[in-house]
């Protein structure tokens, strides 16, 4: 995997979101909480939807720096746990 290289949140998000939806077309919501008071050590957990079941679940939980660094682990983390091609 070479190295992933987003720059905003968004971005972020819809890489991490087409990673889920490719490999079983799952949703992905996003939920962030601030560690510390003013935004720093983020934690972010995903969580899933399976339209054909109706079901959810926690997919993973990760802590960050900041928002940015969070969804670069995140992105990391999943790549490997799903081992899509990444596009």
């Amino acid at each position: 995997m070479e190295e992933t290289k987003f720059k905003n949140i968004y971005e972020g998000e819809y890489m991490i979101s087409e990673l889920i939806k490719g490999d079983d077309g799952c949703y992905a919501h996003f939920d962030y909480d601030s560690v510390y008071q003013g935004g720093t050590n983020i934690i972010l957990r995903i969580i899933t939807y399976n339209p054909k079941n109706k079901t959810h679940f926690l997919l993973h939980k990760i802590e960050g720096n900041n928002t940015i660094n969070a969804l670069h682990k995140m992105y990391k983390q999943l790549y490997g746990m799903i081992g899509l091609n990444a596009k």
